[in-house]
């Protein structure tokens, strides 16, 4: 990487209003296999040369499965530990552009015992110790075999749940109040499913894994990928949206950060919803449900506690054909209305009485009065 390719992304980070943390590479070996700092150092002196800014870093990519990339290579928890030290007290030498966020190990998902002991060692470690925001990846099927039953399947989607009961439970070990990040994910490993993990019925991984993630403290779930990859938000070739790039859209102006219980009844695995009180914007003391229905067949959804008209932002696939790779909203298309403007997203009014059709999901905001007193100091 050249310092004219790192000026570009900074300049992308501006205009596109992010924030950055890179992720430095741990590959870069001593003879005796600790690691070299020296090329990051470098990178840290050229960053603070050009007054950007950076929220953070992070330090190696899955150290954990090395071993499948060359067989000589063995970067163990104690290791990277040790690795992670050294680079919080390089930070330390650079203020201005160390940022708030030390993340990591960044191993694979935290599904097999192997990987929940690699990252249950290094969070012991004294590096481990350093890092203000532990993180894991996680995906849910495997891209290349995946189906497009995989993506509806409840049971597929309740696996992340004891991932993140793993996580949350070794950080609490630590004795450290830390809370737990999604450091990479999606729906398929590999790359993404073709025909799948871009298109509608991606959705409710994504929308489900949100909703989850939320429930069990996690703090920050970092996408795969905005461009690269069939699960990517933007098209490859055409740069337009595929269908989880709307969801996310809808999401980050509907939902707000404080997370709030939901009792539903009967309760069902494939109709499942989620509450929060609603992003700012919207009155204080509102609230914005979703969730999805998961069954070949509509349902009736009541929400008793709600009074008056709501906004329902509905989706649902055009012709119900679930590989589109277009959504509707409340019935009509999305698409850019040009290359720079989004349409307007409008929710329809109705009653505390929903149909949800088949395979749809749903966002609902009641903001016509308060309805939780928790949502007031938000």
């Amino acid at each position: 990487m050249t310092g004219i390719t790192w000026d570009e992304i900074h300049e992308f980070v501006q205009k596109a209003k992010l924030d950055l943390i890179f992720d430095l590479n741990v590959l870069k070996r001593t003879k005796d296999q600790k690691w070299n700092s020296t090329n990051a150092i470098e990178l840290l002196k050229y960053t603070q040369g050009r007054g950007y800014t950076m929220a953070g870093w992070e330090l190696g990519n899955e150290p954990n499965s090395f071993h499948h990339l060359n067989s000589s290579l063995n970067v163990t928890a104690e290791s990277l530990g040790g690795d992670f030290f050294q680079l919080s007290k390089i930070l330390n030498h650079f203020p201005e552009i160390k940022g708030c966020i030390l993340t990591g190990p960044s191993t694979t998902q935290l599904n097999k015992k192997p990987t929940i002991k690699y990252f249950s060692d290094f969070m012991a470690t004294e590096g481990g110790r350093e890092v203000t925001s532990p993180n894991f990846h996680q995906y849910y099927v495997n891209g290349r075999i995946a189906t497009v039953d995989d993506f509806t399947n409840s049971e597929v989607l309740d696996s992340l749940q004891d991932e993140l009961r793993t996580g949350n439970r070794i950080i609490e070990a630590t004795g450290r109040k830390r809370k737990l990040w999604l450091g990479e994910t999606s729906s398929a490993y590999g790359g993404g499913a073709d025909g799948l993990s871009d298109a509608y019925v991606a959705a409710f991984m994504w929308l489900d894994k949100l909703g989850i993630s939320a429930k069990n403290n996690v703090d920050v779930v970092l996408r795969q990928s905005f461009y690269g990859g069939k699960y990517a938000l933007l098209d490859a070739t055409t740069v337009d949206p595929n269908p989880d790039y709307w969801l996310t859209v809808l999401y980050k102006r509907l939902v707000g950060n404080k997370v709030l219980n939901v009792i539903s009844s009967p309760l069902s695995g494939d109709v499942r919803f989620y509450a929060h009180c609603s992003a700012e914007g919207f009155p204080q003391g509102s609230v914005t449900v979703y969730g999805m229905n998961l069954l070949s067949k509509g349902v009736n959804v009541t929400f008793p506690q709600f009074e008056g008209q709501l906004k329902i932002y509905l989706l649902s696939a055009p012709n119900q054909n679930l590989k589109s790779r277009f959504v509707n909203l409340n019935g009509i298309t999305l698409e850019m209305t040009s290359d720079t403007s989004l349409p307007e997203l409008t929710p329809r009014s109705g009653p505390n009485l929903l149909f949800l059709p088949p395979f749809s999901y749903v966002f609902i905001v009641a903001d016509n009065k308060i309805y939780s007193k928790s949502c007031l100091d938000t």
